[in-house]
């Protein structure tokens, strides 16, 4: 039988599977639940070399960017899962996980970017940076050796993000032609979701260039439309709906 078609006798309706109802709201037990079935799956999925998803290209959907940046997703999203499990409740297996994670974010390669136009690197090291900050403020990995191998990598990121913030003050992830080594587009969220974690690490030390905190501030700041919505970049112009 063909897929899609109907057995005689019944209709597209009757066959077609039955979802459940997403509910608007959960209550505080269901939430819980479904974070615990999320931390499960990330445990589950953890490849033996404690990383998570994949560096390479997986769908033709995704042909058309460089071979680099496939990596570079990986980095950006395993930088999220060790946060996930960082900021989960603890349990032996979670733990467990996390340092595996970590051991992994420390010592892979650092990410790189993969063509002209394409600077998909910054994804991993915004995540990347944001990551190594929070769990060096985390009292589980405050102390050596987890101190120095965190810190180590978080300031090689922080160096790569920094050569990649554009004249206007943001950070993203293409740049425009003509092409050029520092970049020339960047978007309102990512540069919104590096501000807390620069000042944290000017904090340590890592750094000491406020004026590259001011660019990126000034830089969400001018995104802002009078409707306090955020264009998702910046433009002389905004864009509005027909």
């Amino acid at each position: 039988m063909s897929a899609g078609i109907a057995p005689i006798g019944e209709t597209a309706a009757q066959t077609k599977p039955a979802h459940r109802r997403v509910p608007d709201t959960l209550d505080g037990e269901s939430a819980l639940a479904s974070l615990d079935r999320g931390l499960a799956w990330l445990v589950r999925t953890q490849h033996s070399n404690g990383s998570w998803a994949s560096g390479v290209i997986e769908g033709l959907i995704d042909s058309g960017y460089s071979v680099a940046s496939f990596y570079d997703w990986q980095l950006g999203a395993h930088a999220i899962a060790c946060m996930a499990l960082g900021r989960a409740k603890e349990t032996p297996e979670r733990r467990r996980a996390l340092e595996r994670g970590i051991r992994w974010l420390t010592k892979t390669r650092l990410p790189r970017r993969g063509s002209d136009w394409d600077n998909d690197t910054v994804w991993a090291a915004l995540y990347g940076t944001v990551a190594c900050i929070e769990l060096l403020d985390d009292p589980r990995f405050n102390a050596n050796p987890w101190r120095r191998r965190l810190e180590d990598r978080g300031r090689k990121l922080l160096r790569l993000l920094i050569r990649n913030q554009v004249p206007a003050g943001g950070w993203a992830y293409y740049d425009d032609p003509p092409y050029s080594r520092r970049p020339k587009w960047g978007t309102s969220f990512c540069t919104a979701l590096i501000v807390p974690t620069l000042l944290r690490a000017k904090a340590r030390g890592w750094f000491d260039d406020q004026p590259i905190i001011d660019r990126a501030v000034a830089y969400v700041r001018r995104c802002r439309l009078p409707n306090g919505a955020f264009e998702y970049d910046l433009n002389p112009i905004p864009r509005a709906p027909a």
